[in-house]
């Protein structure tokens, strides 16, 4: 059998969602393997694990997760209607030698009645007889059993049943609940759980924080022909990121900046990587995945906006500047979307920068569940930037950092050039970290600096996102921010 590491965010994930729906107290001491990490691998590599292997995991699609979960809940439903149908004919006919469930609740609330057959209050609270009791239970128990999403550790009498029946009852919620999870946060695929993003769209304004038209230029060839249009974006006097817009293109139509719909597209087709990936640089994906991740309408205009925006930046591409470096890259080499019997298919080659990127773990990893969590376009950006100087300090405590404006103008392609403005946008970005407790604790600007205290590490995070990657030591190895900003100038 293929096995997995679960992320441990997921693993946490899927515990607190046992312990809002199951009434069982200290659940994992119902199990042989006490450990709640192991626990929970063992179900889903039992259930859920694919044979599709990537970056050395096992990955899941959405049709392979709700097949298994059909499945399942279908086994979990069957136990239900037999666990119920037992307890009912051992009540009628006393088929069982020793008392158990309805049959022993019948005794007991009858000697009860016995012994308190003067008090008012028995007959008031209770009812008037035990039959009528049972009869109400025995409707209960129908309703429950009736119900398929009720869980089966939750039936009245699970702790009179054996210790191999509770485990069984327990591993078959929690293979429900998992995968109801994975659908309903990751549409099907562990590897959704950690988005990753390459260190060049990290340390350099690749994406801006609100729509707006590119202002472009033109570059010509010898002959005074258009080789390309560009704009220029000066982070210092020493520092351009300059875009670079094919002079085709551009001739086509009005070109705007890279914004949060091209941020979040982008985004979501890295996800869909697979082994072609490593191989060819290749992403097939198709558009409605696209859309479904994104967008709560999947009309035919939105599938045009999608395809669009994928040609887009398949047309635009960057020349990094500085006073002793020129790097160039770009973010899709082809972009070929067509129908395909009425499945909009999307075939997309990978800039090699991007590739080599990620191929060699040069990435910044956040979980996908914290960055839903932003309502401002710029915090998805901003979020990669400062959780990576947060990685940087990781043995500094507290981790206090100062960063000067031009950190922020470094990462993010601000629209605005006035300072009070992009400040403004700055602050209302990691005051929605702090709000939300991710990454900063606290902050305060002070002139033009940013004095920030981040958030401790925890062990979960080390796990997850610095140690599944090769590139640790590169990452920690950096002894301050100044170092990194030079990195993203230099």
């Amino acid at each position: 059998m293929a096995k997995s590491t679960l992320p441990k965010y997921f693993v946490m994930e899927v515990w607190d969602e046992i312990r809002a729906h199951i009434n069982i107290p200290d659940i994992q001491e119902c199990f042989k393997e006490k450990d709640e990490n192991a626990i929970i691998e063992k179900i889903y590599n039992e259930s859920y694990v694919s044979n599709e292997i990537y970056e050395n995991s096992f990955i899941t699609n959405e049709l392979e997760v709700k097949e298994s979960l059909r499945i399942n809940k279908k086994r979990r439903n069957q136990t239900k209607k037999r666990w119920v149908q037992s307890s009912i004919k051992d009540y009628e006919k006393g088929t069982s030698k020793k008392l158990k469930e309805l049959r022993l609740e019948y005794e007991e609330l009858t000697y009860f009645y016995e012994e308190k057959a003067k008090s008012n209050l028995v007959h008031k609270f209770l009812g008037e007889n035990p039959q009528d009791i049972i009869e109400e239970t025995i409707h209960q128990l129908k309703s429950w059993c009736d119900d398929p999403n009720s869980y089966l550790a939750n039936y009245p009498y699970i702790l009179e049943k054996s210790n191999s029946q509770i485990e069984k009852a327990l591993t078959a919620d929690i293979t429900v609940l998992l995968g109801d999870l994975l659908l309903r946060k990751y549409n099907g695929k562990i590897q959704d759980v950690i988005v990753e993003k390459p260190y060049s769209y990290v340390d350099h304004p690749v994406f801006s924080e609100v729509r707006g038209k590119l202002e472009l230029e033109e570059e010509l060839t010898e002959d005074e022909n258009v080789k390309h249009y560009y704009n220029d974006y000066n982070v210092t006097p020493d520092y351009n990121a300059q875009m670079i817009v094919e002079s085709e293109y551009a001739q086509q139509k009005q070109v705007g900046v890279l914004d949060k719909t091209d941020e979040r597209i982008f985004a979501e087709v890295l996800n869909h990587r697979n082994g072609l990936f490593a191989t060819k640089r290749k992403i097939f994906v198709e558009v409605g995945k696209i859309i479904k991740a994104l967008y709560k309408s999947d009309n035919l205009n939105t599938y045009k906006l999608v395809a669009e925006r994928l040609v887009k930046m398949r047309n635009v591409s960057f020349n990094i500047i500085t006073k002793d470096r020129y790097l160039a890259f770009g973010l899709f080499d082809y972009v070929d979307v067509r129908d395909e019997d009425g499945v909009w298919m999307a075939e997309i080659t990978v800039n090699e920068q991007i590739y080599q990127e990620y191929l060699n773990k040069q990435t910044i990893r956040m979980y996908k569940a914290v960055i839903q969590k932003f309502e401002l376009p710029i915090s998805r950006i901003l979020i990669f930037a400062l959780q990576k100087e947060r990685f940087l300090g990781k043995d500094d405590q507290p981790n206090k950092q100062v960063y000067p404006y031009i950190f922020f103008l470094a990462k993010v392609r601000f629209k605005n050039k006035n300072r009070k403005e992009n400040y403004k946008l700055i602050e209302s970005s990691l005051q929605e970290m702090v709000n939300n407790g991710i990454c900063i604790k606290e902050f305060k600007r002070v002139g033009d600096s940013f004095h920030i205290e981040y958030i401790p590490i925890t062990e979960y995070e080390v796990e997850d996102l610095l140690d599944s990657s090769p590139k640790v030591k590169e990452i920690i190895g950096l002894t301050s921010p100044s170092q990194l900003l030079e990195n993203a100038t230099n």
